[in-house]
This record gives structure tokens, sequence and C-alpha cells, in this order.
């Protein structure tokens, strides 16, 4: 065994990446995780071997199994009743309500085939994959949320992603959020609009990346303030306009002549706002409570490295790497994408995994353990290999059931015959993620194509399937350019609902609901100019990539790891420049 470790620390340190020739570094610590989590049958241990391509590239390859933005109308393979699916039309397997999908009613092993040795592993997956039916939403135990792709323990959310969502609008990543519209990645707030990267907030309005901060508009990295307006980097403040202090009765007077409905009076504060932010400096990595962490806009994260958008709100996320979006107690876990709620000793997992022990190679999988190339397994479900869509099963390969002994004999000689097996890109079957082919989605519809965006050509060169589907336009009275529309929220009557709305940038149309005119009513917001998919696009450029670049401080020359890439005009700072330089 240890000869064995050795010679692959000798020849694994460093690898091109198949897809995109970038030089990437395996650690010894990667190789140790490799070996600690590869299956054990019998007493002998069936090596991981490591990635060939980078994490980057590792990324998307998981990512592109989620459409989290994209909705069809379909019909209901068993019921042939009209539904909103994720999937576009044409495609080659049943998909059904979510309501019958969860149900009692099927069962998946009915699905079930035997394992043919004279086959690739990956070719009869697939056709197992085409059978089973899928679900038309990831939707859980969630209420009046028909028109969301991915939600659960919701209500009242329209085109929202998250959890225990409340009355939400258009936004992407909640986690304990009411009455919220136009977000990304928001925790633990109510009454927001146009916020990226924020906790804690109430009654917050074109802000991104702040943190308990209420009743204020257009704030930027500011934290426990409330009553303030196009700040920047402010602590523990009260009545500050563009960072400079004010009476409340002046603050009270400014709020009602600005906040007013006004299209135009939003934009030209929101310019004015950019020209302030652009002149701060940055910090070379968001971290919160962290020891020992390497990544970008992490909390409670320790003794882990190459982590993004991971929120440990009660407990830690320790001893993980290259990860994406998780939260809580999440422990030895490598190559995830959306996991958590006690997740530990996994290996290229996701989208969404939790919460699970020793699962590798799979995505979807809800309170499952011990799963090898898995797909849509939940409720205890364990001891699977190659099965899609099992509810509460064991023992289990291509949703075939066997028992325990059979299970542990068949195993390892398919993990055997996937290590002799080469793909057609010229590497063994085991120990890679599905090959993109397998996903249901164009990249395009995905949400790889927002963190790693490629072309078309890019996409299909590495194997990707590409979406060039055309939705056809609403029907609707009339289409209104957006810069047709009145100036101020209070000049819109309600037969704009039957209307839509021409972008201003892309020229797709689109239609405003009524509890979306509600809100900016409300609120005194002006009705938007651009669609949904635009605004998406608009917040997500706020963000930067994962990945990490090593830089100097621009202050004190201290060497960084950022997410900033070399030659960006931001100067970065590291954590002690940067909080000296606040205000």
């Amino acid at each position: 065994m240890f000869a064995g470790i050795f010679l692959r620390l000798i020849l694994g340190m460093h690898r091109s990446c198949r897809w995109c020739k970038t030089v990437f570094d395996i650690a010894d610590e990667d190789m140790v995780f490799y070996e600690k989590v590869s299956p054990v049958f019998a007493g002998k241990k069936y090596l991981v071997p490591p990635p060939t391509v980078c994490p980057p590239c590792r990324s998307a390859r998981r990512m592109c199994m989620a459409n989290e933005r994209q909705l069809y109308h379909d019909v209901d393979a068993i019921t042939q009743a009209p539904i909103l699916s994720i999937y576009r039309p044409g495609h080659a397997f049943p998909v059904v309500s979510a309501d019958y999908w969860w149900s009692d009613r099927w069962d998946a092993r009915d699905y079930g085939r035997d394992f043919d040795f004279s086959r690739p592993f990956f070719e009869q997956y697939r056709e197992l994959s085409l059978s089973v039916p899928r679900m038309n939403q990831n939707r859980v135990m969630s209420e009046n949320c028909n028109y969301c792709t991915k939600i659960a323990h919701s209500k009242n959310c329209y085109m929202t992603v998250g959890f225990e969502a409340q009355n939400c609008l258009y936004g992407h990543y909640s986690r304990y959020v009411q009455s919220c519209v136009d977000f990304y990645f928001l925790i633990d707030s109510q009454y927001c609009y146009e916020c990226v990267q924020c906790k804690g907030g109430y009654n917050l309005f074109y802000s991104s990346y702040s943190e308990n901060c209420s009743d204020s508009y257009f704030l930027y990295d500011c934290r426990q303030c409330r009553n303030c307006f196009g700040c920047v980097g402010l602590r523990n403040k009260e009545y500050h306009i563009f960072n400079q202090p004010v009476s409340s009765e002046k603050f009270e007077q400014f709020i009602l002549e600005n906040i007013n409905g006004s299209y135009q009076k939003i934009r030209y504060w929101r310019e004015k706002f950019e020209i302030e932010r652009a002149r701060m400096p940055r910090v070379a990595s968001r971290q919160t409570l962290c020891d020992n962490a390497s990544g970008d806009e992490i909390r409670n994260v320790k003794d882990s490295a190459w982590i993004f958008e991971s929120d440990g709100m009660q407990s830690s996320i320790s001893h993980c790497k290259y990860g994406f979006l998780s939260v809580n107690q999440i422990h030895d876990v490598y190559d995830f994408t959306g996991v958590g709620e006690g997740t530990e000793l996994m290996y290229e997992v996701g989208p969404q995994v939790f919460p699970g022990y020793r699962n590798l190679f799979s995505s979807f999988l809800i309170n499952a353990r011990e799963c090898l190339y898995c797909d849509s397994c939940v409720n205890g479900s364990a001891y699977l290999f190659g099965c899609v869509g099992l509810k509460r099963a064991r023992y289990c390969i291509l949703n075939k059931q066997y028992t325990k002994q059979e299970y542990e004999i068949l195993v390892p000689k398919i993990i055997e015959h996937m290590q002799k097996n080469v793909t057609s890109a010229g590497i063994p079957e085991w120990g890679e993620y599905f090959p993109p082919a397998l996903s249901p989605f164009g990249y395009n519809e995905t949400i790889a194509s927002d963190y790693f965006p490629l072309t078309r050509s890019e996409a299909l060169s590495r194997g990707y399937n590409w979406s060039d589907y055309e939705r056809p336009s609403p029907e609707v009275e009339k289409i209104i350019p957006a810069d047709q529309l009145p100036d101020t929220i209070y000049e819109i009557a309600d037969n704009l609902l039957n209307w839509a709305i021409q972008c201003e940038v892309t020229g797709k149309p689109f239609r405003i609901i009524r509890q979306e005119l509600e809100f900016y009513r409300k609120y005194n917001i002006p009705l938007p100019r651009r669609h949904p998919d635009q605004r998406h696009t608009d917040r997500f450029a706020l963000k930067n990539p994962h990945r990490l670049w090593s830089r100097t401080c621009d202050r004190c020359a201290a060497s960084i790891q950022t997410s900033y890439a070399p030659g960006r005009p931001e100067s970065v700072y590291c954590e002690a420049c940067y909080l000296q330089s606040l205000y």
C-alpha cells in the first residue's frame, strides 16, 4: 500500500489539464485524501486516482449537471398534464411532477438491469439514466413555488433558488430570507432588493458584500450600519451619506427626495456610487472567522483550501478542498458543489448532496451514504453503484437489487472493469466524474456557464452539450421598449401586467408579475428596464471568479493569494492593510 502511495506522489505532483492545458498541482495532502476515500472490498482498497483536469474545470464539470434558472413547458410522462420543467423540449427521458417523483407510487428499481462486462460502464449508466423518470423541478417541501427550479422548505417564491425562503422573487442562493427581490447569495435577510453577498440585511437596497446593515442604500463592504447611503467600508455607523456623517433630519430629507421611485435618479446614484466604490482597495480574500483557509467569500472555514462562497453558520467547514457553496458540518470533502448539513468523506460530489458519508462521483444525494456514481438517490439510500432515482434502497447496482454479499462481490469486479476500460479521452473510467455528455442540459443552460463561461465551440470540444433552443416570445397585448416606460413607479398602471417590456440590453421581452409590481410600489423602486436574465448577469459581474492567483499586497508587498487576477485595475491589500484602510 505504501509503495503505491509513494509512486503516486512521485508521478502526480504536477499535471497539465487535459481540457484547458493549465498546469495544476496535486499536493501531498491531496494524495493522502484520495487514499483515504478509496473504497475497500474484502480487504482490498480500490485506489481513487488523482484528477486529470484542473480544479476550475472539475468544478465546471459538476456544475454542468445543474440547471437552476431556466424553465420550460413540458408534459408529465405519467398523467400527460402540462407541467413546468427544467428540461428543454425534446428530451429523451420521462419527466414527472416533483410530487409524483417523491411519492411511493413508483419504484426506480423497476428499471434495474444486469451489468454487462462487455460494455463500458458509462454507456450502461447513460441508458439507465434515460429510462428512469426525472422530477420536473428540484422542489422539496415547498408551497406555491411552482416557478422555482430548485428550492426547499420555502413558500410563495418565484424564480428563486434557495432554502427557507418566503415571498421572494428572482433570487439565487438564499437561506432564511423573506420578501426579497433580485438578489444573489443572501442569508438571514428581509425586505432587500438588488443585493449581492449580503447577510443579516433588513430594508437594504442596491448593496453588496455587507453584513447586518439596515435601512440603507448603495453599500459596499459595510458592517453593522444603518441609515447610510452610498457608503463603502464603514463599520458601526449611522446616518452617513457617501461616508460623511449627517444629521438624522438631513438623511431623512435626502432619502425622501432621492428614493422616490424615479428610474433616472436611481441610475444617477448608481453611477456615482460605482465611481466611489472603484476607488476603494479590495481585500485579497473575504473571510470571516476562518483559520488556515484559502478561497473567497467564506465563513467558519478552517484547515481548508480553494473554498468559495461557503457559509458555516452554526458549525465549521474543515479539512476540505476545491469546494463551492457549502454550509455547516462539512469535513474531509474534496471537489464539491452545493453540499452541507453533515457531509463527510466525499469526493467529486454535487450539485446538491447532503447529508451523507463516503459518497463518490455522484450528484443530488439526500441522506445517502456509500454511493458510487449515483444520481438522485435519497431518503436513507446506501451501498449503491451506478443508480438513478432510488429511495430507501440498499445494495443496488444499475438499480437492480442484490444481497449484501452479492453486492460486495460484484462491485469490485465492476471497478476493475472500469480501471481497464479507457474512455474516448484516453483515460480509465474509474476515478472520473460523470462525463459532460451525460448531462441532460446544454452547458449554456447551467450554472457552469455563469462561473466558467465557454463559447459554443469550446464547450463542444470538451464534450459538453449545448442548447440552441429558442424560447418563444410571451403572449401579451403589446411589447413596450424599456426607454418608453414612465420614469417613476407611480406612473405605472396595473395594465402593464398584461404587457411585456423589451430589455434595454438584450432586446428580449419580459413580463412583470403582480407580486413584483407591489414590491416596487411599496419600496419606491422604479420598474426594471432589463430582462431577469440580464439582471442576474449584472449582479454576477460584481463577483470574482472561482480561482486563486499569487500576488503581492499593493500596500506592504506581502505575498497574498487572491481571486483578483494580476493585471486587474483594483488595488488589492492583505487583510492587515485592508483593515487599516477602512473608515
